[in-house]
């Protein structure tokens, strides 16, 4: 198997695996407390360091090392596609942490 595929398979790999253990009708305690998050986890840093990725490759100066990838010719467009995910990822995890936080500290105060 080509290097280059190994990345969209582990994310599709990921991807099912939190739909199914999120529209699962009774997931497993330790499903729902430990594999959900790690999985998440795991998605996240794959968006984030793609979003790095393309912001450390990008020849900022060079429209032609941009104009044919995905949300090009523009580098506004190729930005949005290639960071605007991980920028969504980490915001969504920034907010589930402080929710889970908040919960977490209601509960020690009850």
């Amino acid at each position: 198997m080509p290097v280059k595929l190994l990345g969209p398979l582990i994310l599709l790999l990921v991807v099912v695996l939190l739909v199914v253990l999120a529209v699962a009708r009774r997931p497993r305690a330790w499903a729902r407390r430990w594999l959900l998050p790690v999985l998440a986890a795991l998605l996240v840093l794959y968006f984030v360091g793609r979003a790095v990725a393309e912001l450390v490759m990008i020849g900022w100066g060079d429209p032609e090392s941009y104009a044919k990838d995905w949300g090009g010719p523009h580098l506004a467009g190729v930005l949005a596609v290639h960071c605007g995910p991980g920028v969504l990822a980490l915001t969504s995890a920034g907010w589930w942490w402080r929710a889970r936080r908040r919960t977490a500290g209601a509960a020690d105060r009850a």
